[in-house]
């Protein structure tokens, strides 16, 4: 089976991107980002900017020693998949989404977006695949600690 991560494109262009959402989401995280020096924080995008999104979107805190992922948030159609809303979940708890978890590694490694084609092992069999854009967040202006993923489920 093919590693997830060779499925990761940390260099591209906005219409590399799979989605037209994922494709705007992106370009409102650029702008965000110009704004700062590091990486923009959560805070930086106001509720009325996020809730276009939101239904695609899960947003996982990073945590570290050891280096761990938190959903704070799962929108509908992630947990339409899931069966179930995963906020407060662990990723490791997660039925089958330990499998993304040497991504979410590299992610935070990299400090920079990505795109990818990712198998989808932990919802249902109705889909073999989704399409994901993941953005990067800083809220204590330091180091990576949140992450934002758009989720595209064809």
């Amino acid at each position: 089976m093919i590693s997830e991560l060779t499925h990761m494109q940390f260099d591209f262009r906005p219409e590399d991107i799979h989605s037209d959402l994922s494709r705007r989401f992106y370009k409102l995280w650029l702008s965000k980002n110009a704004e700062v020096s590091y990486l923009p924080s959560l805070s930086a995008f106001s509720e009325e900017e996020l809730a276009p999104f939101r239904h695609q979107m899960f947003i996982f805190e990073v945590h570290r020693n050891p280096l761990r992922f938190k959903v704070i948030f799962s929108g509908s159609a992630n947990n339409e998949k899931l069966g179930f809303d995963a906020t407060g979940q662990f990723m490791e708890d997660i039925p089958d989404a330990h499998r993304g978890i040497p991504r979410f590694e590299r992610a935070v490694l990299e400090e920079k977006p990505y795109i990818a084609k990712v198998p989808l092992y932990w919802a249902g069999k109705e889909h073999k695949y989704f399409h994901v854009l993941q953005v990067p967040l800083s809220n204590n202006g330091r180091e990576l600690d949140t992450m934002i993923f758009i989720n595209q489920y064809p």
